[in-house]
């Protein structure tokens, strides 16, 4: 297998993970599945093993092997198994994604997908809230469910746009501009989740948004303060 091909083929499968989730948990579930087997694979075709040493990736391998093992002294055990054994496809998607993300410079580009793909989605939560339905034409009567067939719009922003606002700074965040840019993308990200009507995950996300700049260094302690207190108090 050519590095160039293989470069390729996890590029698209990764690009589509968030597209894969608007499509519906089994399109995603399958995409993620893919993704594990592949790289299994590849693990297994090349004898790449290296990732092993990760000593992350060893603790979660390690609580893999407790919740599978678990499963046996559970009562319920098929229950117990296939949710504890699900788990593993997780592990393995971080494995395989740490990976190929450190093994080629052109892998942070997927982040570029996915800030387009969570910027799509964050406009049409607004559009639903204009006017009732999304850029479809769909609406839903009790809250904003965007592009998705269930409420989940919120948690899908949530688990995204601190992972796009880690690759922000981490390549633009030294310019003072485009710093406080990053900080108005996750007020417009904060925002779409509290238009949703979940409350649940409005309240974790500004949390995990004042968790997040308080360990980033390229702002100072006093743009986090000001930011932080001025988020929470607009929310509440």
């Amino acid at each position: 297998m050519g590095s160039n091909f293989i470069e390729k083929y996890f590029f698209i499968l990764f690009s589509i993970i968030p597209i894969s989730i608007t499509a519906g948990p089994l399109i995603s579930l399958v995409n993620v599945i893919i993704i594990d087997i592949s790289f299994l694979i590849y693990a297994f075709y090349l004898k790449e093993w290296s990732w092993l040493k990760d000593k992350r990736i060893q603790l979660l391998l390690l609580l893999c092997f407790y919740l599978i093992f678990n499963s046996f002294t559970s009562i319920e055990f098929s229950n117990s198994f296939f949710r504890n054994f699900g788990f593993a496809r997780f592990v393995i998607f971080f494995v395989a994604f740490n990976y190929f993300f450190l093994k080629f410079s052109n892998f942070n580009k997927i982040l570029i997908v996915w800030s387009v793909v969570l910027v799509l989605v964050v406009l049409d939560i607004y559009y639903e809230a204009i006017n009732g339905t999304n850029i479809l034409g769909y609406g839903y009567n009790d809250r904003i469910y965007s592009f998705f067939n269930k409420p989940i719009a919120a948690s899908y922003v949530l688990a995204f746009y601190l992972l796009i606002n880690g690759f922000l700074i981490e390549f633009f965040g030294k310019k003072n501009n485009i710093k406080y840019i990053i900080i108005a993308f996750s007020i417009i990200c904060l925002a779409s989740i509290f238009l949703t009507g979940e409350r649940s995950n409005t309240i974790k996300a500004i949390l995990a948004f004042i968790i997040f700049f308080s360990f980033i260094d390229n702002f100072s302690f006093k743009e986090k303060f000001i930011s932080s207190i001025l988020i929470t108090l607009i929310f509440f």
